[in-house]
């Protein structure tokens, strides 16, 4: 009877093994493409497993809207419903389903920000809502801090603006208008010495919480350099006077020579490429990554954002500059202001200050 029993559970055991090894192959994430057609409309739909993302692109009266959406589902055919708004020459695709979709929305020459059109065009849960009060701290205007942490170059040193604290990390004692050697690396700052003149032989590194620490160097750098990008938590800093290449950690306070033989190396989409230390020298060159859409300034200085070989206009305001941004959250100057935009919830202030009508660059970071 005992022996039935054991032969039993075995049994039972191995089923259950084999039951959960079918639902992993069968819903784990994989990468695909499929079409289907929604109220008429074509829509072609696309995850990709590495971005844990969503495109979609809706064909209507030869055009195509594109819409990227984070997340991830089990099954397939995830938009249910699309319902066509007109007014005059804008068009606005509303989209329901299984996935937290947007509007998308055009007129007569190009795809537009939901948040640019009519709020007829688009459900009420998408309506702008009116602008937050502001509050006043030192130069600044403070609208929505959107749960970040503001370090903003103040010539002396930083004022550092966030919900919970308002307060001043200072470095040096005379003024430094400018700091292009100052990148963001993880949840610290790495900057220069610019209390030297020609050449420096120590860092700065100003972690998030306001804390400074010290870098010193083996040997100088020239401030004839300029910083390539980030990867993971390392800054690649490229010196062209000296014809030198360099990765910096500043969690570690260390920093190493990558370059050897004339040679360095720039991450390009998906790996690091070697190139001729000459061609890092004679023009500056950045890292690149790999992404399903990206915002940029377009020559009418108005914000695009670019995906699936199409463009959406974000703003009709002009824009100087753009500060940070992934592939689906922005952040940009528009005149004196800093303003976040997001695919999802559209846009809203930040900060402003009076300061950035004159100098901006390199001026402000985000934790």
């Amino acid at each position: 009877m005992n022996k039935k029993r054991k032969i039993k559970k075995s049994v039972l055991y191995s089923f259950l093994f084999l039951l959960i090894i079918g639902f992993f192959f069968l819903f784990r994430s994989r990468s695909y493409e499929i079409q289907y057609t929604v109220d008429e409309v074509l829509v072609t739909e696309r995850y990709y497993k590495k971005e844990k993302m969503y495109q979609y692109v809706f064909r209507y009266q030869d055009r195509d809207y594109v819409l990227n959406v984070e997340g991830h589902a089990f099954n397939k055919k995830l938009v249910k419903k699309i319902e066509i708004k007109n007014k005059e020459n804008t068009t606005c695709l509303q989209i329901e389903g299984k996935l937290s979709f947007y509007p998308v929305c055009s007129d007569t020459k190009t795809l537009l920000s939901y948040h640019l059109v009519d709020k007829e065009l688009i459900p009420e849960v998408f309506q702008k809502k009116e602008e937050a009060s502001f509050s006043d701290y030192n130069n600044y205007k403070i609208y929505d801090l959107n749960k970040k942490t503001f370090f903003i170059w103040n010539y002396k040193g930083f004022d550092v603006i966030s919900e919970k604290k308002k307060t001043n990390v200072p470095l040096y004692s005379k003024d430094i208008y400018t700091i292009p050697l100052t990148i963001k690396v993880g949840e610290a700052l790495l900057m220069a010495d610019y209390q030297a003149t020609y050449e420096f032989s120590k860092f700065f590194v100003i972690q998030k919480n306001g804390k400074v620490k010290e870098m010193a160097l083996d040997s100088n750098l020239s401030f004839e350099s300029y910083f390539l990008g980030v990867h993971k938590k390392s800054a690649y800093l490229m010196d062209k006077k000296n014809k030198k290449e360099y990765e910096i950690y500043p969690s570690r306070l260390a920093m190493r020579t990558i370059s050897k033989d004339g040679m360095g190396k720039i991450y390009n989409e998906n790996d690091f490429e070697t190139v001729t230390l000459n061609s890092l020298s004679t023009s500056e060159k950045f890292f690149t990554f790999s992404s399903l859409g990206e915002f940029f300034i377009e020559n009418d200085q108005k914000l695009y954002y670019k995906t699936g070989g199409t463009k959406v206009k974000i703003t009709d305001e002009e824009v100087k500059a753009i500060i940070e941004q992934n592939s689906e959250e922005v952040y940009y100057l528009v005149q004196d202001e800093l303003r976040y935009y997001n695919l999802y919830s559209g846009e809203k202030k930040i900060l402003s200050s009076f300061e950035w009508n004159f100098n901006y660059k390199n001026m402000i970071y985000i934790f």
